[in-house]
């Protein structure tokens, strides 16, 4: 889970107890098994809330179009915050490829949709950077990146920028690295730095 731990900083980690220790979530699975807890992992859910979470927003759903980068209108939308980027299923457009969901346009209330090479990007620019196992970067770095939680890190070249953000460029190209997600960049299993994504292309 240090994706989601990087913006804690040593001081506060240190103060930090991990009751779980070097134990793997296998190795805790066998022992809740042990327990009786069997089926408590029938179903293992990814989300904080296992109903339809549009009942927590108290939003009035906003209609709108669903548009090719192009800006055609291919179909309509509910309210654009049904949707991620990335997002293939659910879409409710007929077309001869997948598409996919490039972009959340809220003051046009559009949601953009595209084809998978549409989703892919070689370089991620992040800000609001939290430094962990060093204070910077110097010059190019080699690293390996994450730009979300689930799946493996992938190999890059970082870099600081003059204004302080860092920039990751991805040997691989990456599938829909998200504004407002993190990027967080590893030396092995340690985590460098992290940061919130402000663009990626």
């Amino acid at each position: 889970q240090s994706y989601f731990l990087y913006r804690l900083n040593q001081e506060q980690l240190a103060r930090t107890l991990f009751p779980l220790g070097g134990m793997t979530k296998e190795d805790v699975r066998k022992i809740d098994v042990a327990q009786g807890f069997h089926k408590v992992y029938q179903e293992e859910s990814q989300d904080f809330y296992d109903g339809n979470y549009t009942d927590l927003l108290d939003i009035t759903d906003r209609q709108g179009n669903i548009v090719n980068k192009r800006g055609e209108v291919l179909g309509r939308h509910e309210g654009i915050w049904h949707y991620t980027i990335g997002q293939r299923k659910g879409l409710g457009i007929a077309a001869e490829r997948p598409l996919y969901v490039l972009e959340l346009r809220a003051d046009t209330n559009e949601v953009v949709v595209g084809f998978l090479e549409d989703t892919l990007q070689s370089t991620v620019t992040a800000s609001d950077v939290v430094w962990s196992k060093v204070p910077s970067l110097e010059g190019e770095v080699l690293v390996q990146a994450k730009i979300r939680s689930t799946g493996y890190a992938t190999e890059a070249s970082a870099r600081q920028n003059p204004d302080g953000t860092i920039t990751a460029i991805f040997s691989d190209e990456v599938k829909a690295a998200t504004v407002g997600q993190s990027l967080v960049l590893y030396d092995g299993q340690a985590i460098l730095c992290g940061g919130i994504i402000e663009q990626a292309f």
